[in-house]
């Protein structure tokens, strides 16, 4: 799968499961080494980054979770 189309299946995984999800369940689901696999989500946190998005990824231990910033909190609320 072209590098592209890896960074989208993470995001749809990580959009999808709304809790956060082991790095190598992730891995698992796309057929990937996890060393590969992290290099994609740090690729799609720093992609998320660049565009200012208002959504980031977050990294709890050995998990990853798509989540809104915290700037953005009030807005949100």
């Amino acid at each position: 799968m072209k590098a592209s189309k890896l960074q989208a299946a993470v995001e749809a995984i990580l959009f999808a499961s709304g809790e956060p999800i082991e790095l190598e369940r992730i891995a698992e689901a796309l057929q990937i080494e996890t060393e590969l696999c992290e290099q994609v989500i740090y690729n799609l946190s720093a992609q998320l980054d660049e565009r200012n998005s208002g959504i980031t990824v977050l990294k709890l231990g050995d998990k990853y979770q798509l989540s809104s910033r915290t700037e953005f909190a009030e807005v949100i609320r």
